[in-house]
């Protein structure tokens, strides 16, 4: 009531810059404002200074900061107040305005808080397909991040990404496709034991649900993982019951359960079977 007695004391412009701000976050950047509210970055700041001098906000200026040059509440809770004041709909609309234009920074350590505003505006919408299509969004913003982190060897942070993602979906299919991609970026970190649990929460799955293709996947990524750090005998239990309920070997898939057969085999001195493997996927 205090800090709701504050903003009242504000005219209708202010209370709405303040407004824009708080969708930014608790901290935010003056470009990220002056994008979101189409207004030159150089009077912005000039409006943002009475802010700071009302003790709403602050701005970091240590040099040693890397947060050097960003606004902030002073306190959460005025940022919070003045968020729940802004209507559902304008909120939504902000939300992924905000969404919009981090995506066009491309920078990979922001998916986290680009999901955060499809998630704000998902919180703002109400139920029906707009909505489930928000969660879609934010999946596929960390996802996407995921894929350009793995790219730049950030398999940490491919993994980080990857576990929000996982979180945020309902659908248990997406999850273990998930978790999948994060148990290879496991695997290149030298994760094995967390590699090894999302391969197996992703078996778990396919098994449930009777998914064949899914279950050979997952198989073959736990071979992989095991036979790329010297535990080829585990890797050959992994793989060696679905490789031979394998009938033909005729898509990238079962090539997959094959070749990594093939090298089980190779790798635990049965070479009779690692050739008998090969011959099968060779084609």
């Amino acid at each position: 009531a205090v800090i709701g007695a504050r903003l009242d004391r504000l005219d209708p412009a202010e209370q709405s810059l303040l407004q824009d701000a708080a969708i930014l976050g608790q901290t935010f950047t003056l470009d990220g404002l002056a994008c979101l509210r189409g207004e030159p970055a150089e009077e912005l700041e000039t409006r943002l200074s009475h802010f700071i001098k009302l003790e709403l906000l602050d701005l970091e200026d240590d040099p040693r900061s890397p947060e050097r040059g960003q606004y902030g509440f002073v306190q959460s809770l005025i940022r919070e107040v003045a968020y729940h004041r802004l209507p559902r709909q304008e909120r939504r609309a902000k939300h992924l305005a905000a969404a919009e234009y981090l995506e066009t920074l491309g920078d990979p350590e922001l998916a986290g808080v680009i999901a955060g505003h499809f998630m704000g505006a998902y919180e703002a919408t109400p139920e029906g397909i707009e909505r489930a299509a928000l969660i879609d969004s934010a999946i596929g913003s960390l996802t996407e991040a995921a894929g350009r982190a793995v790219e730049l060897h950030s398999h940490i942070q491919a993994m980080s990404l990857l576990d929000e993602a996982v979180e945020l979906t309902t659908d248990p299919d997406t999850q273990a496709d998930l978790q999948l991609k994060a148990a290879d970026s496991a695997s290149k970190h030298g994760e094995v034991e967390r590699g090894l649990g999302y391969v197996d929460a992703a078996l778990e799955h396919f098994g449930v649900s009777n998914n064949t293709i899914g279950l050979r996947r997952a198989a073959t990524a736990k071979s992989e993982l095991l036979n790329s750090y010297f535990r080829s005998p585990d890797a050959l239990a992994a793989i060696e019951d679905v490789y031979d309920a394998i009938e033909s070997v005729d898509d990238p898939v079962t090539v997959g359960v094959a070749a990594e057969a093939a090298r089980s085999f190779s790798l635990t001195n049965n070479a009779d079977r690692a050739i008998e493997a090969v011959d099968r996927f060779l084609p």
